[in-house]
């Protein structure tokens, strides 16, 4: 009937978005199972897989890695000015001989 609002219905999209929730749900345990035990007898490297999927999950963790990834040339830029510091006491360093080595060392 179409003035009745009993039972709901839901429309198509919403039945194939439930489904496809289902198939992915059904499909992750066992992935991340085959990844642990692939982590656990082939190499530790298929555990970061999980850890990235940790972020995912963790609302947390996302926000951090969007403020990295919005930043990203802020941070180049201090980085590179690290690289400028480091290189200016290697520099001094070098050119200074044997009586300030004994003292920085």
């Amino acid at each position: 009937r179409p003035g009745t609002f009993w039972p709901p219905r839901l429309p198509r999209a919403a039945l194939v978005e439930l489904e496809a929730s289902e198939k992915s749900r059904f499909l992750y345990y066992p992935g991340m199972g085959m990844l642990t035990l692939l982590g656990l007898f082939v190499s530790p490297f298929f555990f970061s897989v999980q850890m990235l999927a940790f972020i995912r999950q963790s609302d947390v963790l996302r926000n951090v890695t969007q403020a990295l990834s919005n930043s990203y040339n802020s941070l180049l830029l201090t980085m590179l000015l690290a690289m400028i510091v480091l290189y200016i006491f290697k520099i001094g360093r070098a050119s200074c001989g044997k009586e300030c080595r004994s003292r920085w060392s």
